[in-house]
């Protein structure tokens, strides 16, 4: 599972480059780098037979995590932000 997870940061930074090639400078790059990782790191935990990881629930802790994290980026991502409704002009000043 070493080289998919070795995968998956590649294609992890792979998205956070395309959110930061549209020219996105408001955090959007880290949560689609979240997300990415979030949702590979859940599939990867299904290949590993690891009995002490811990299940809970029919998922593993990773998984649980994993499901954490994205969630919490979809809901950053959808949350607005002063700079993003122009609120806040250069120098941080209204």
């Amino acid at each position: 599972t070493q080289l998919y997870e070795a995968a998956l940061g590649l294609l992890a930074a792979g998205a956070a480059l395309r959110v930061l090639g549209r020219g996105r400078r408001d955090g959007r790059a880290f949560l689609a780098c979240l997300v990415c990782y979030g949702t590979g790191r859940f599939f990867i935990e299904c290949l590993r037979a690891d009995v002490d990881r811990g299940i809970y629930g029919g998922l593993s802790t990773a998984q649980h995590l994993s499901l954490a994290v994205c969630l919490g980026a979809a809901m950053l991502w959808r949350a607005p932000t002063a700079h993003r409704q122009g609120q806040v002009t250069r120098g941080g000043r209204q």
